[in-house]
C-alpha cells in the first residue's frame, strides 16, 4: 500500500479497519478523505465560474427540434 494512502490514519487509531472504511464512506458512497485533497479545494474564481449559468442544446432525432437550457453547476465530487 502507498505511504501517502496512511496520511489520516492516525486520526482513525481508535477505529476498527472495518469502522475506519465505513466511515469514511458514510455519504452516499463519497470518499471523505478525497474532499479534503488540494485538489478538491477551488479557488474564489473557480467557484464564481462554478456558478455561472452556461447552455445546452438538445436535439430530437424525430423532429430535428433544438432545445435550449440554461444550467449551473451545483456540486462537484471528487476523486
Amino acid at each position: 500500500v502507498a505511504q501517502h494512502a496512511f496520511h489520516h490514519i492516525e486520526s482513525h487509531l481508535n477505529k476498527t479497519p472495518n469502522e475506519y472504511i465505513r466511515w469514511r464512506y458514510a455519504n452516499n458512497g463519497e470518499d471523505k478523505e478525497s474532499l479534503v485533497k488540494v485538489t478538491m479545494q477551488f479557488s474564489d474564481a473557480e467557484l464564481k465560474t462554478q456558478k455561472t449559468p452556461f447552455e445546452i442544446q438538445f436535439v430530437d432525432d424525430e423532429s430535428s427540434k433544438i432545445t435550449k437550457v440554461k444550467k449551473g453547476v451545483t456540486e462537484l465530487c471528487g476523486g
